[in-house]
């Protein structure tokens, strides 16, 4: 990786913010 790509950042991003998502997404339905 030389060159960094913002597309690649951003699908990283977006990655992490669904996985955080999901997590709350759980612990609110936990009850």
């Amino acid at each position: 990786m030389k060159h960094f790509e913002p597309k690649q950042f951003l699908f990283i991003l977006l990655l992490g913010a669904v996985m955080a998502a999901l997590l709350v997404y759980r612990e609110l339905t936990a009850f």
